[in-house]
C-alpha cells in the first residue's frame, strides 16, 4: 500500500501517521508575546486584518529562544505590499528603528549567500521584508491568498548554469519559490527556493543568475538547491551598476 505523505514548506515529506498535530500561522497571533503584539499593532494600523497576518518557525510551536528571531507571515498580495509600506514608513518616522550594521553581519551569517556582504545588503535593503521590534529581528514571510494559488509543476535537471537576462514579471518575487519570469532564448523563469533570493530584483532589472536547468515542459533556473544554495545566486545587476556608479 502506497503511503502519505504531508509536505512541509512545499518540499519536506512526512508520513501522515507521523504528523501529532498541526498547527496554523494565525495561532500564533492569538498566543503572541509583546514583540508580536506591536508589529500585528502596527500592520492594524495601516489597514491589515489580523486574518491575513500569522507567525510561524520556532514561536508557532513554543519552542523560541530569548535569541530567536519572528517569521511574522502575511496572506495575499495585497496585504503584503501593504506591510512592506508599513515597514519602510515606520523606520523613516522613527518608530522603529533602522537594521544596524551588527544585526545585518548577523543575518548574513546566518543566510551564508554566495554574494559579499557589501552585495548582499545594497540588495536586502530596498526590500523592506525585514526589520527591527524590541531589539528581536522580524521577517515578513509572503504567503499567497487562497484565490492566488498556483503549483510549479515538477521537472527533471539539467545541470548547472548561468544566465543573464532582463525580468519581465516580478509579482511573485516574495514568493516560495521566488518566481522571476525573464526574457531569454531558452531559460523563461528563475525560481529561488531559498528566502534569500525573494524578492532580489524588479521587473525591468538585468539580473545574473546560477542554479539548476530545470525541465517542466518550460526551462526553468533553479537557485536554492541547498539551504545555504551554495554556488548559487541572483543578483540584480542593474542595481549593482547603479550603485558602482553613485560611488564613483
Amino acid at each position: 500500500m502506497q503511503k502519505s505523505y504531508a509536505y512541509v514548506d512545499g518540499m519536506c515529506a512526512i508520513p501522515y501517521e507521523d504528523v501529532v498535530e498541526l498547527k496554523h500561522p494565525q495561532q500564533g497571533i492569538k498566543d503572541c508575546d509583546d514583540s508580536v503584539s506591536k508589529i500585528v499593532e502596527l500592520l492594524e494600523g495601516y489597514g491589515i486584518h489580523r486574518r491575513y497576518m500569522g507567525v510561524t518557525g520556532s514561536r508557532l510551536i513554543g519552542l523560541a529562544a530569548a535569541s530567536s528571531d519572528i517569521d511574522f507571515v502575511i496572506y495575499g498580495k495585497p496585504s503584503f505590499e501593504r506591510a512592506r509600506d508599513a515597514l519602510r514608513d515606520a523606520v523613516k518616522c522613527g518608530l522603529l528603528p533602522m537594521i544596524d550594521n551588527r544585526t545585518w553581519q548577523q543575518i548574513y551569517q546566518k543566510r551564508a549567500p554566495t554574494l559579499t556582504f557589501e552585495e548582499f545588503v545594497l540588495h536586502e535593503q530596498r526590500k523592506w521584508n525585514r526589520g527591527l521590534i524590541d531589539k528581536t529581528y522580524f521577517d515578513l514571510l509572503f504567503v499567497r491568498g487562497l484565490n492566488e494559488i498556483k503549483t510549479e509543476p515538477q521537472g527533471v535537471d539539467d545541470g548547472f548554469a548561468t544566465i543573464r537576462a532582463t525580468v519581465t514579471n516580478a509579482w511573485y518575487a516574495f514568493d516560495s519559490p521566488a518566481i522571476y519570469e525573464i526574457d531569454h532564448e531558452t531559460v523563461k523563469k528563475v525560481l529561488s527556493y531559498t528566502h534569500t533570493y525573494a524578492g532580489q530584483a524588479n521587473e525591468g532589472e538585468v539580473i545574473e543568475a546560477r542554479g539548476v536547468c530545470n525541465d517542466s515542459g518550460v526551462t526553468r533556473l533553479i537557485v536554492g538547491t541547498t539551504r545555504e544554495a551554495r554556488g548559487e545566486w541572483i543578483k540584480s545587476c542593474s542595481l549593482l551598476r547603479t550603485q558602482k556608479h553613485s560611488a564613483g
